[in-house]
């Protein structure tokens, strides 16, 4: 039984990493997609021909930091020293652990649920400052915009002074990835009556209007200038962190990804420099 217990975990194992490498995979053939239709487009303004290509998710939109600094600069992520990063931690942190995320990746729900409480720990004892970049890679892997959306209201919700408490409920809420329940406003707006004086009509008026759209692709941008695979990307005081396959834990079938381990997540930040919690 002991032997059949570890091939299943072997497997479970396996599946995991599969599937995280389908991601990166699918993430890789999206910018190969995204210089050809940039090149058509060149292409297509030579000759005259106007070529029209955009989706929910990537439509431009002026890039428009709030202007109360609860969005910060991030000079790891940002290196024009643009206000990207939704912060949670002393500004006085010696350490500063930056994350990529996708409110509709599967892996930073896995993450976020099973592990954050390593580096809120760090927070709480002031040695780290967690800078969070939402980005929209599952959007631009399947022509959504629920990525865009919930990171919209993230920055939202930050203006409020409530971007945690709300960064955890989209995750602890999020919809299967395929069916992008985040491109409903209705869905976000409703989730702030999870967090305490969120549910205002300011904030409703913020997510409604996207005003803080441009500053998710600002990030969307930098995450591929930066060349990084997939979500969630973190990065050590700039150094851009390895997570293992066995950071991710699989259901007890091991049909599905349940989680991930916070002792390996810790492992990791202390390998990389952090002191011991």
């Amino acid at each position: 039984m002991a032997k059949q217990d570890a091939r299943d975990e072997k497997s479970a194992r396996a599946r995991v990493a599969a599937e995280r490498e389908a991601q990166k995979r699918k993430s890789m053939r999206l910018r190969r997609i995204s210089v050809l239709a940039a090149v058509v487009a060149v292409i297509g303004v030579s000759v005259g021909v106007g070529i029209a290509v955009s989706t929910a998710s990537t439509k431009p939109k002026a890039y428009t930091p709030p202007a109360d600094g609860s969005v910060v600069a991030d000079k790891y992520a940002n290196p024009a020293n643009k206000a990207t990063a939704l912060a949670y931690g002393p500004a006085t942190a010696p350490h500063t652990l930056t994350i990529f995320e996708d409110f509709r990746c599967p892996y930073c729900k896995a993450l976020e649920t099973g592990s954050a409480s390593v580096y809120k720990a760090y927070v709480a004892k002031g040695t780290l400052r967690v800078l969070f970049h939402p980005v929209t890679l599952i959007d631009s892997n399947d022509n959504g915009s629920g990525s865009l959306q919930a990171g919209n209201a993230a920055v939202c919700a930050a203006t409020a002074g409530k971007f945690i408490e709300y960064h955890d409920v989209l995750f602890a809420n999020q919809p299967d990835e395929t069916t992008d329940g985040y491109s409903a406003t209705a869905t976000l707006i409703a989730l702030a009556k999870q967090v305490p004086g969120l549910d205002t009509p300011a904030f409703e008026s913020c997510v409604t209007a996207g005003t803080y759209k441009g500053l998710v692709q600002q990030n969307w941008s930098d995450f591929n200038a930066l060349s990084l695979k997939g979500t969630p990307t973190l990065m050590l005081d700039g150094k851009t962190l390895t997570l293992p396959d066995n950071l991710w834990k699989a259901s007890k079938d091991g049909s599905s990804l349940a989680g991930s381990d916070p002792a390996v997540l810790r492992q990791v930040l202390q390998a990389a420099g952090l002191p011991a919690s």
